[in-house]
């Protein structure tokens, strides 16, 4: 068995792992609510190794997580039926959401892209539209109609999970994969900014008087157009980070949200999916644009290279006959300098 094989086993093995703990945790938060998890983040995780690993093929992952789906559904207390039945549910989400972005994509997906967002949101949404109508099927027993209240909170909890963490967690990966040595300037930026979002997000979560929560996007702004991508994406796990912490110690704005846990939970990714984007549209708006300058100043040099570097002359003149621009060969060919000659008028 080569290296590679035995890496891309034991990254499996890891990956299938925390989907199991990431599970049991989703379901065990909400068990009082219902069999549905109000959070699922396990899907994600996965659908973010598929998308991002170079060697990554989605069937044995897809098989392991789904294996280890089931042994944890049974651990709970599901039946055979039930257990085998969401976690195929599950399956399908990860299997549709990477499938859609291999199909329409076509390369490696790229957040900084606006159109590769798109089609993030779009795979998001079928996979977990799909997934739901199966869990809910499920759930109905066989009975032959589903639930819309279990298809709700399904579609809820894995959308809102997709559209928030799957982002996140490639972008993460992007920034591990470029990982380079930093200069200070660019340490001292990214300081700066980690202490302005961790302290304006504790400000804003440590009273539960008034429903601040809208101050936070501009926490998140700041973070595109200070860091970049991959600033708003590390702004926003220091925003869930410190949201999940006082929220679940009853404090902060999510806590004055009336109807129990449920709708609690709901409002909370709401909050999360709602500063995503309008994160990552700015970051990768502001991406681009320093792309085209780039574009643009590579091409400027480049004609100027050739302009400097042409035997023949090269001018221009204003409407009044004056010389307004001229290249070196004038100065090898008439032995005037170029400075002196500039803004006199041409003769014959």
């Amino acid at each position: 068995m080569s290296f590679l094989r035995r890496r891309e086993i034991a990254f499996i093995l890891a990956v299938t792992a925390l989907f199991g703990g990431l599970a049991y945790l989703g379901i065990s938060v909400s068990r009082e609510n219902g069999r549905v998890a109000l959070l699922w983040m396990p899907n994600a995780i996965a659908a973010a190794w598929l998308l991002r690993a170079r060697w990554a093929s989605s069937g044995p992952l897809i098989a392991s997580c789904a294996l280890m789906n089931i042994a944890v559904n049974r651990f709970v207390g599901d039946s055979w039926l039930i257990a085998i039945g969401l976690s195929g549910a599950n399956a399908l989400e990860i299997a549709l959401v990477v499938w859609i972005i291999r199909k329409q994509v076509q390369r490696r997906l790229d957040m900084s892209e606006i159109s590769d967002q798109v089609w993030l949101l779009v795979a998001s949404l079928i996979a977990c539209f799909g997934s739901a109508t199966m869990a809910s099927f499920v759930l109905a027993g066989g009975e032959g109609a589903f639930a819309i209240r279990d298809w709700t909170k399904w579609a809820l909890a894995d959308g809102l999970s997709l559209l928030v963490l799957l982002p996140v967690l490639l972008v993460g990966a992007d920034i591990w994969g470029a990982r380079k040595s930093f200069t200070r300037k660019f340490v001292t930026e990214w300081l700066v900014m980690i202490a302005v979002v961790a302290t304006g997000s504790t400000i804003v979560f440590a009273q539960s008087s008034y429903p601040f929560l809208f101050l936070v996007t501009s926490l998140i702004i700041y973070a595109a157009f200070r860091t970049g991508l991959a600033g708003t994406a590390a702004a926003l796990l220091i925003v869930t980070i410190v949201a999940s912490i006082a929220s679940a110690a009853g404090r902060g704005p999510i806590s004055l949200v009336r109807g129990g846990i449920e709708a609690q939970f709901f409002a909370f990714q709401v909050f999360l999916a709602a500063n995503l984007v309008m994160g990552l549209p700015v970051a990768a708006m502001l991406a681009g644009r320093a792309r085209d300058r780039l574009e643009l100043k590579k091409s400027r040099d480049a004609s100027q290279h050739i302009l400097d570097n042409i035997r023949d002359v090269i001018f221009s003149t204003d409407k009044g006959g004056r010389w307004s621009s001229l290249n070196p060969a004038w100065e090898t060919i008439t032995g005037y300098c170029s400075e002196q000659s500039l803004g006199t008028i041409r003769t014959a």
